[in-house]
């Protein structure tokens, strides 16, 4: 019973199309609007694959994995059973020869710090970069809050921000120091020194988180 209705219906709807040219177009339309859905959902699809990150490189290294994806180095760390993604511009093997001399003391176990730097290296590209790539981790993981400082106040950007040096305070700094010749960490009690200069800054403070998160291993 159910076929023939439909078959009725089929029939007066073809009949009713023959009679009337406009019904006619009306159903070739919507088939067009139909299958111009379908494309475009078919070419969404498509381009969500296309736009999908390609990993560069892999690495295992101590037991953590590795994958770079648009220049940055991504891998998973757990603190306190929490999970973290962090991304880093340098792997671990990359910046296995940054020097690191001396020691920190009690002083750099407190919950802020400064960052400090000396707005007369110029250099602010690599230093705002530097300051990012330091201050995530930190903040994000151990959940240590940063504070922006300068070694002097000589420029506008550092008239409302403390002014600290290793040797003015005994909370604990990391001073970028963007002039040196070569990426190397310097610890000195409550001051760790992140040398480097240029992009290579990031090398000494891709390795100090590397050896802070017991990656690598001193």
């Amino acid at each position: 019973m159910t076929e023939t209705i439909k078959v009725e219906k089929e029939e007066e709807t073809e009949e009713a199309a023959s009679r009337n040219p406009g019904i006619r177009l009306l159903l070739v339309i919507i088939g067009l609007v139909g299958l111009l859905l379908l494309a475009f959902m078919a070419g969404k699809s498509l381009h969500k694959e296309s736009n999908a990150p390609t990993v560069e490189e892999q690495l295992t290294y101590n037991n953590f994995q590795f994958v770079k994806i648009e220049g940055l180095w991504y891998f998973q760390w757990q603190y306190q059973e929490q999970p973290y993604n962090i991304a880093l511009h340098f792997s671990p093997k990359e910046v296995e020869d940054v020097e690191v001399v001396g020691e920190l003391d009690q002083r750099f176990s407190r919950d802020s710090v400064y960052v400090t730097y000396d707005p007369l290296a110029g250099d602010f590209g690599n230093l705002s970069l530097a300051a990012g790539e330091l201050t995530t981790p930190l903040a994000q993981v151990f959940k240590i809050q940063p504070i922006a400082a300068c070694t002097q106040k000589t420029l506008d950007a550092c008239m409302n921000r403390p002014i600290v040096t290793c040797n003015s305070t005994n909370s604990p700094v990391i001073f970028l120091n963007s002039t040196a010749p070569e990426p190397k960490i310097v610890m000195r009690g409550n001051c760790l020194e992140l040398q480097g200069k240029g992009f290579d800054i990031l090398k000494a403070i891709d390795k100090s988180h590397y050896v802070n998160l017991g990656i690598i291993r001193q």
